[in-house]
């Protein structure tokens, strides 16, 4: 498992994102064709409480990742920066910093997963809808190379094609010289 943090640069790569939002509404059309500005910013920040809460030895209900339950929370409130820093605390506090600490057994509805595991996926989760946070408000989406590749290499042994056509859509092909960022978001089926 990678000990390489990413749960750290995906953060502040998508709370770069919502900081630049200024005052889009809330109510526009983001990537996930299914979800407003506001469902995707509460999938978000309720997925990564709830991941943080397992990184830090909770058990949670399965509901509270289930995207269409995230996205029908009112997680933002008033204010999503706000909304956005303290799940990320919560997250960050907990993810795991050694190699000990990447093999702790977590749960998760799935199953257990090593923290490692759990921690990547929140780096995946938070990062690819920053992603979205800045195709829908007009913002550059370019996922830093190193940041993007490394999660690209944990989604490609972690993603199984049982998941694609829900949270998950099929890969998007893209050139051989796609950016890491086209690459990621492509693999996680959006159109870079």
């Amino acid at each position: 498992m990678d000990t390489v943090d990413l749960v750290g640069p995906g953060l502040a790569f998508t709370r770069s994102k919502i900081v630049g939002m200024g005052a889009a509404g809330l109510d526009g059309p983001t990537p996930c064709s299914e979800w407003t500005l506001r469902q995707l910013l509460n999938h978000l920040i309720g997925t990564m409480g709830a991941l943080g809460r397992v990184l830090g030895g909770e058990v949670v209900d399965p509901a509270e990742m289930n995207p269409s339950v995230t996205s029908a929370a009112d997680h933002v409130g008033q204010d999503p920066l706000a909304a956005f820093d303290a799940a990320a605390a919560v997250a960050l506090a907990a993810r795991p910093t050694d190699e000990r600490a990447m093999s702790r057994p977590c749960a998760m509805p799935v199953g257990e997963l090593p923290a490692g595991a759990v921690a990547n996926l929140l780096a995946l989760d938070a990062t690819v809808h920053g992603w979205d946070v800045a195709r829908a408000t007009g913002q550059d989406p370019t996922i830093p190379d190193e940041l993007a590749e490394r999660i690209l290499a944990f989604a490609r042994g972690f993603v199984r094609p049982s998941v694609r056509g829900g949270a998950i859509g099929e890969e998007v092909p893209v050139a051989a010289d796609a950016s890491p960022s086209d690459r990621l978001v492509a693999f996680l089926g959006r159109r870079p």
